[in-house]
């Protein structure tokens, strides 16, 4: 599976890392710690396969995107 995500600043993303603890303290779920590595992210897109093309095209794009405030 490959896919597009977005990454969040550090404090942004610390800040979810909390939530998630907590819903983890409170038995609610603890989803987002059963995968070694996992960050809070948006996925945009995601794909079975990876199209080296569409890489190609998206790669660049990336390059000069800034930040997206929320």
């Amino acid at each position: 599976m490959y896919a597009i995500v977005g990454y969040f600043d550090e404090v942004t993303e610390s800040m979810i890392v909390k939530l998630w603890e907590d819903l983890r303290e409170r038995a609610i779920t603890d989803y987002p710690f059963r995968r070694m590595g996992h960050r809070p992210h948006l996925t945009f897109s995601s794909f079975p396969e990876l199209n080296p093309d569409l890489l190609q095209k998206l790669e660049p794009f990336a390059d000069l995107s800034e930040a997206l405030p929320l």
